[in-house]
């Protein structure tokens, strides 16, 4: 089961991704199934990659100093291994922006109809099912 699988089954209305290139996959996939981004499901990325801005639909995404990010990581990890870790309640916080672009939108009225229909269940609607007339 794909992403975009598990994204149809749950019939939601958007999607927050761990990054872009993420996202533009699933954005593909969906469009493979005939699911329009953003019209039946948004889909919104994280890390604001070059490509972002050029996919279809341009991908809403969330730009946060990745350069600073990894420096923090590292210096973090550095401290863990010499057992010098910083106290709790001194995590940084870095800045965030969210960048918004075509692949979101309002939420649609009813979700789509993605389910398949289910061949397990027993058939309710041929003559079968119909009272036998006495």
């Amino acid at each position: 089961m794909t992403a975009a699988d598990s994204v149809l089954l749950a019939e939601v209305s958007a999607v927050l991704t761990y990054n872009d290139v993420i996202a533009i996959g699933l954005m593909h996939r969906l469009a493979a199934y005939g699911v329009s981004v953003p019209d039946d499901v948004s889909v919104v990325g994280f890390d604001d990659v070059a490509l972002a801005a050029m996919a279809f639909p341009a991908l809403t995404t969330v730009r946060f100093p990745r350069a600073e990010s990894g420096r923090i990581a590292v210096e973090r990890l550095l401290a863990l291994i010499a057992h010098t870790a910083p106290a709790p309640g001194s995590e940084p916080l870095l800045p965030t922006e969210l960048v918004v672009r075509q692949s979101t939108g309002r939420a649609p009225a009813t979700a789509p109809d993605t389910t398949a229909p289910d061949t397990t269940a027993p058939d309710t609607t041929g003559p079968e099912a119909t009272p036998a007339d006495s």
